[in-house]
């Protein structure tokens, strides 16, 4: 059992924003992985369904877009359609892009663009998310940066990051697409309108860990569960009295299958031997045998016990819950670790006994007068203890921290809130939202470093680059008497000859002495910028402190015959940047001078690349700054694709350099290995536990 660092201090909840009167409907879409009906069950499912179909009755425009496609558990996409519509909801699949990309996580990567894309073409007034796989990233991003959804509230559930499951399993990376969906998830949770949870537990957890909490916008509300839409007949007979146990959860390590193996073993071995013992709930994966499946797991383990035995893995929600209220069960949830589980709200709510282990924000859902029966710690001896008294005994129902009606008007009442204009201009005051752009003429110099001889397509496209306030030319180079009267004709231009000097030292030269606000600077010879980069660039570095950089397109020069390529880089995850360059994107960033005064000069290392994302890694380990990705093609360039990966020795060591030199020895040693290019490019193929999988969606 992992033994948490930090306190749960509590957080507000949704009663200051609630309102019994709705002005008008709101046009609201629900982003999920995941929902009832494509999936049999699951907490963040379970949750999204109740709230989309709550919300369609209470008189609302509701769209669900489920994030990973078209791929459903259970009869087919058009069913669920239908099935929806039905609720009066919307239900849409999102499509993958139709536009090939150069990634450094495809499957995450490309669900946050086609998310993006697609809600760009939207209006609505609110956005319902959970951060679990970041799908909203992108949007999110455009968001913190005031280029789109200005009048769109994003409400973000936390649910259950990757770093946060793992931890408690006590299970490595196994996948480097994981690297990425962490910072993803992160990002989520901390650009945020508004974070709810249904537990301090993990909100708490993610602060200790490195999260940095939106101030003033993070509440803690159960989930809202109406179960007032299912059809659940009770058979139960309350004079009968069983020790019928039932597993509930999905059949993996992380919901406790291998702890609860082994407390029964030990019960059963002390003769104390359940009427039954049932195995409710779906396939997951084994983490320390995944080669193995979860029934043939069971099978093994319970070929020696006395007790009837049944496996059930094919019901949904509505199906579990009355197959739980068809008998005297007594529920058993042994997890690792939860959130907010739905396991435990169900037994809450249909008043099926259970015991939970008391971990993650479980406790916070049960009465404080009920743990001492229903709560237990997750560990073999303690359950099997609590198990032993359970078969002998019988269970206590236990008593709800919380009134699951009130928990329902609430949720109602804060979209009603959310109805009248007033109450959303006050609210974005209380949260310190970001406010809307405001343009006080920012001025920008564009600043390319010609290492070498550009091509005359480049020398005619900066001749006519007048968007920016001014554009310096950085020549290691003798250019042409021709290639120089093309240039002159751009009043904006100007040759700054290197004379000896490396490109860092001649970038603190001209940032720190430049009348202009802003910068973009680019260290490829061949760089094309947008017609529309510079407003985009204006707006997006007026509105966040942190280093920029876009989406681009690239031309292979070895292979002119293919079209050009579009590159989404990640953004500022220093971690994920040691194994795979293409997080940062390429050496084009932009950044105000503000923040140059507040982080310090660039290296003068005489290095081809490296300078400029060594500076970012800088602003990020050692000032709390950030890569931000302006989520459009601002710019294209022309270079051979060996160029653009830039593997060479001082260009992998340097993009970390600030981030190794924070690390004690011991750490440097790991991460100095990593840097190196076999080393990675090992990485980004490395998948430990189940190499058939690779290049499939973890």
């Amino acid at each position: 059992m992992q033994k948490d660092n930090f306190q749960v201090q509590p957080f507000s909840d949704l009663t200051t924003f609630c309102s019994s009167n709705k002005a008008r409907p709101l046009n609201i879409c629900i982003a999920s992985e995941e929902i009832l009906g494509p999936v049999r069950n699951g907490g963040i499912a379970s949750t999204y369904y109740h709230l989309a179909i709550g919300l369609a009755e209470q008189g609302h425009s509701v769209t669900v877009m489920l994030l990973k496609g078209n791929r459903v558990q259970q009869e087919s996409p058009e069913y669920w359609q239908q099935h929806y519509a039905s609720k009066g909801v919307t239900l849409k699949y999102l499509e993958w892009p139709s536009e090939p990309f150069e990634h450094a996580s495809h499957p995450w990567q490309g669900r946050c663009l086609s998310f993006y894309q697609w809600l760009r073409t939207q209006n609505f007034d609110l956005v319902h998310t959970s951060e679990w796989r970041g799908g909203a990233y992108y949007a999110l991003m455009a968001k913190r940066l005031g280029l789109a959804f200005e009048n769109t509230l994003f409400v973000v559930k936390a649910s259950s990051p990757h770093i946060w499951n793992r931890h408690y399993q006590m299970q490595s990376i196994d996948h480097h697409n994981l690297y990425s969906v962490m910072h993803l998830e992160q990002k989520c949770i901390e650009w945020a309108d508004m974070v709810v949870g249904g537990s301090a537990h993990l909100l708490r957890f993610m602060e200790s860990v490195g999260y940095k909490l939106p101030d003033k916008r993070v509440f803690v509300q159960p989930n809202i569960v109406d179960f007032s839409f299912l059809d659940i007949k009770d058979k139960r007979n309350a004079d009968t009295d069983t020790s019928n146990i039932v597993f509930f959860g999905r059949l993996e390590t992380r919901k406790g299958l291998e702890l609860f193996c082994d407390a029964m073993d030990k019960c059963i071995d002390a003769g104390k031997v359940p009427t039954s013992i049932t195995f409710l709930g779906k396939e997951g994966v084994l983490a320390h045998a995944p080669q193995l499946s979860p029934i043939s797991y069971i099978e093994q383990r319970a070929k020696c016990w006395p007790s009837p035995i049944q496996i059930i893995t094919d019901k949904g929600q509505p199906e579990a819950i009355n197959f739980l209220c068809s008998d005297n069960y007594i529920a058993v949830m042994p997890s690792l670790i939860e959130n907010s589980t739905m396991t435990v709200y169900e037994a809450l709510v249909f008043d099926i006994p259970f015991l939970a282990t008391d971990v993650g924000g479980t406790s916070e859902l049960v009465a404080t007068s009920s743990h001492s029966n229903s709560l237990v710690k997750p560990e073999v001896d303690a359950l099997t203890y609590q198990l032993k008294r359970i078969i002998s005994s019988g269970q206590p129902r236990a008593i709800p921290a919380f009134d699951n009606q009130e928990n329902i008007e609430t949720w109602y009442q804060f979209h009603n809130y959310l109805c009248d204009a007033g109450n959303v201009t006050r609210l974005r005051e209380v949260l310190s939202l970001t406010p809307p752009y405001q343009s006080d003429e920012p001025t920008v110099a564009c600043i390319v470093n010609l290492a070498e001889y550009p091509c005359e397509e480049a020398i005619e496209h900066y001749s006519q680059l007048t968007q920016f306030e001014q554009v310096i030319l950085v020549c290691h180079i003798d250019l042409n008497d021709n290639q120089l009267s093309r240039l002159g004709s751009n009043p904006n231009l100007k040759i700054e000859q290197a004379d000896g000097r490396t490109f860092g030292a001649i970038l603190n030269n001209l940032v720190s002495t430049s009348n202009e606000t802003l910068f973009v600077v680019s260290n490829y010879n061949n760089t094309f910028f947008e017609a529309n980069c510079a407003p985009l660039i204006k707006r997006a570095l007026s509105t966040s402190d942190n280093i920029c950089t876009s989406f681009f397109r690239f031309y292979d020069k070895d292979k002119s015959n293919q079209p050009p390529k579009l590159s989404i880089p990640i953004g500022g995850d220093v971690g994920h940047q040691v194994i795979d360059n293409r997080v940062y994107g390429r050496e084009i960033i932009f950044f105000s001078k503000t923040l140059y005064e507040n982080v310090g000069p660039f290296d003068e290392y005489n290095i081809a690349h490296g300078i400029l994302h060594a500076y970012v890694t800088q602003a990020i380990m050692l000032h709390e700054l950030d890569l931000m990705v302006v989520p459009e093609v601002l710019y294209s360039v022309e270079t051979s694709l060996d160029a653009l990966n830039m593997q060479s020795t001082s260009y992998t060591y340097s993009k970390v350099k600030s981030a190794i030199e924070c690390l004690p020895l011991s750490l440097r040693k790991c991460l100095m290995f990593m840097t190196n290019e076999k080393a990675s490019a090992a990485l980004r193929d490395i998948d430990i536990y189940t190499p058939e999988r690779k290049g499939n969606t973890p």
